[in-house]
């Protein structure tokens, strides 16, 4: 009997999507009317206030984002409820003609992700990159592929829209594209750390 192919899908870097939809008039009454400052990279700015989601009347999509990182760590990554994941930091970014995001990771946290608030077409992408020692071959010689998909990718991109929320973890380094529009586009990115128990016996570990 002919055996069909199996692909193992091994060692991958799950990244969540969801739509949680934009409460429009919080969004123009209140998120617009933040302080925002440049950014040291001249790429845009963001908000002065580091925690925004902390902030009481923020506390409703506090709640909304904290249910999708639950989702996101028990039901995909099926992480044991002996380890609580607790939000750190959060901003509010605009983007404006030309800005643009470097590549980079989120240091000192283990869940990152974004929101976006108000997007247009050619906006900018989210882009996600994986090292050369991760990918699928080593940087000894550049295979040329045929077709490009998840396994063979070194770069993957996202389209946002409106009300996207995207989970990644904190480690797989991200670019944002250029805005290539005259209008600002608005993102609230946040970062997650874990505390509770880990391991057992010689290898236990409590972070409070």
């Amino acid at each position: 009997m002919e055996k069909n192919n199996i692909i193992h899908h091994l060692f991958s870097y799950p990244v969540y999507a969801n739509n949680i939809g934009v409460d429009q008039n919080f969004f123009n009454n209140v998120m617009l009317k933040e302080n925002f400052i440049e950014m040291g990279s001249k790429n845009g700015y963001f908000t002065d206030n580091q925690n925004i989601l902390h902030k009481d009347n923020y506390s409703f999509l506090k709640n909304k984002i904290d249910n999708e990182v639950e989702n996101y760590v028990r039901n995909i990554l099926h992480v044991n409820k002996k380890q609580q994941f607790y939000l750190t930091t959060s901003w509010i970014n605009r983007h404006s003609y030309n800005h643009h995001a470097h590549p980079h990771i989120h240091k000192n946290a283990v869940v990152s992700g974004v929101y976006y608030l108000k997007t247009f077409q050619n906006c900018g992408d989210i882009y996600f990159s994986v090292d050369y020692n991760s990918h699928v071959f080593n940087n000894m010689i550049k295979l040329d592929f045929d077709t490009i998909n998840t396994y063979n990718c070194d770069e993957y991109s996202i389209r946002p829209i409106d009300g996207d929320i995207l989970l990644f973890p904190s480690k797989l380094t991200h670019r944002v594209s250029h805005n290539l529009t005259n209008m600002d586009r608005y993102s609230l990115a946040f970062n997650y750390f874990v505390k509770g128990e880990f391991g057992s016996m010689e290898g236990y570990l409590e972070l409070k």
